[in-house]
């Protein structure tokens, strides 16, 4: 199984393009998807932030995706960033609910899914990391449970995160190096040029001893005629 993360990286180049890259990968995916068939090899995508990507074919994705073998999961703050037409396919189309700590309003809406009205005011004061979930399992619906999301190891700090980010690339990514030291660029520009000199040394001495004019061939004299 192969996995592709793609960043739209929408702090960087604005919502509005964030927006319309993110649509214009979802219609190459579902082109993709119907032009497949379903193979029994079922193909996931992850969307956060969906209400960035809720335009056409989101919502006939959620409808048709389930017989290409396609499954979605979508992540989003709270309902009201999602469009009416996007909504009503989640509603009418997935089984599978998680929901983390919510506002009031939004809780007694998710009380319909997890199908427990008690459960609203404890979907207020949820800890962090922590969710009520419900799955589909063998076409059947499960009962609400507590899911537990493992949390990120907290780092000392930036210096300490980056040289261990450093030393781990060296150790997984870097060609071994003599000195033990990560390629900068300075360093990579000196081992470029090293390199070449390295590579004109030996492409010369492969080439054996300089000889004047051009060498015989075979079968025939070599005297020169003056």
């Amino acid at each position: 199984m192969r996995n592709r993360v793609i960043d739209l990286a929408s702090p960087a180049i604005g919502t509005h393009a964030a927006r319309t890259i993110g649509t214009m990968l979802l219609m190459q995916l579902w082109d993709a998807a119907m032009g497949r068939g379903y193979d029994g090899n079922p193909h996931l995508v992850f969307i956060d932030e969906a209400q960035l990507s809720q335009s056409n074919p989101l919502p006939r994705m959620l409808a048709e995706g389930r017989k290409f073998g396609l499954g979605l999961v979508l992540a989003h703050q709270h309902v009201g960033q999602l469009s009416d037409q996007v909504r009503d396919a989640l509603e009418s189309n997935s089984a599978s609910f998680s929901a983390f700590r919510l506002s009031p309003r939004d809780a007694a809406e998710a009380t319909l899914r997890l199908g427990e009205s008690s459960l609203a005011l404890g979907l207020c004061r949820l800890d962090d990391m922590r969710a009520l979930s419900t799955l589909t399992v063998d076409g059947r619906q499960t009962e609400p449970f507590t899911l537990g999301v493992a949390r990120k190891p907290v780092h000392c700090g930036g210096r300490s995160l980056a040289s261990r980010i450093e030393q781990r690339s060296v150790e997984q990514l870097a060609i071994s190096d003599p000195l033990g030291q990560a390629l900068t660029k300075g360093r990579c520009r000196r081992s470029w040029a090293s390199d070449r000199l390295g590579a004109r040394i030996r492409a010369v001495g492969s080439r054996g001893p300089a000889t004047k004019g051009p060498a015989p061939i075979k079968g025939m004299r070599a005297d020169r005629t003056t």
